[in-house]
């Protein structure tokens, strides 16, 4: 994209075939998060009926195509590596799959509605809160069984002491 002037463009990121999947698996956030360490002001990114993923971008021509190219050469990367566990990176590869998804060509739409990336940034928080709640309910699981093991060690300890 030669364009050095503000544009709005769109893209969308779909799956190959029936059986992969783009939704549910962090796409939204990765790319929202690459936005925001591009200083983009404006964009999102929305689940769409259909099972695919659209972008919506605002900002300079170039900097948008230089975007476009990176989500297109690295979003599986950045997908598996935005998983902290075994487990996330291969639900990512599961859904995914081979051939995997398709991020489509830039399409410049003038009259795009482009939202402010920061009213897009919320789902982020949302995103990370839903997951402390994940983490706080495994503590909590956690901490049952240390509590139980604790109450077993005195147990042990009780009936050791009274054979002494």
């Amino acid at each position: 994209m030669a364009d050095e002037g503000e544009v709005k463009a769109l893209f969308y990121i779909e799956p190959k075939t029936e059986k992969n999947r783009v939704q549910h698996i962090g796409c939204r956030m990765v790319i929202l998060q690459e936005m925001i360490k591009r200083n983009f002001k404006q964009g999102n990114v929305f689940n769409l009926d259909d099972g695919r993923v659209e972008v919506l971008i605002q900002g300079n021509g170039i900097d948008i195509g230089l975007f476009h190219s990176y989500i297109k050469d690295n979003l599986y990367d950045l997908l598996i590596s935005g998983k902290q566990t075994e487990e996330g990176k291969k639900l990512v590869r599961d859904a995914v799959g081979n051939p995997g998804f398709n991020v489509t060509g830039l399409e410049l739409k003038p009259h795009l509605i482009v939202h402010d990336l920061a009213l897009a940034s919320h789902s982020l928080e949302l995103n990370q809160f839903e997951k402390g709640i994940d983490v706080y309910a495994q503590l909590i699981s956690v901490q049952g069984r240390l509590i139980s093991v604790s109450d077993e060690l005195v147990s042990v300890m009780k009936r050791i002491e009274e054979k002494i």
